[in-house]
């Protein structure tokens, strides 16, 4: 039987037996493979919630984009508006002999 050393976390010295080394590194393995699993998870989270984040945002440009293009028909339609007002009382305040001309 073959007997391996392994220093632990304190640097002490352990001897084992190649069936035990085997186990050893077995659960490593698995605890590495856990914890790359959890990994995975944890990027497939973060992913999801910021395709979520930019589809809110996107949502919000829009309506945003919505509201700006409504405003603006708004103030045209004022501008459009005083622009009347404008040529009524600039016709208004013309002498009658021009008007007819």
């Amino acid at each position: 039987m073959k007997v391996l050393m392994k220093a632990n976390k304190d640097g002490n010295i352990k001897k084992m037996t190649a069936k035990e080394f085997k186990g050893m590194i077995e659960k490593e393995m698995d605890r590495f493979e856990e914890v790359r699993e959890n990994e995975e998870e944890s990027d497939e989270k973060v992913q999801k919630k910021l395709e979520e984040k930019i589809d809110g945002l996107s949502k919000q440009i829009r309506a945003n984009t919505e509201v700006i293009h409504g405003i603006e028909d708004l103030l045209n339609d004022m501008i459009d508006e005083e622009d009347k007002e404008n040529e009524l009382m600039r016709v208004r305040s013309l002498p009658s002999s021009s008007v007819a001309s």
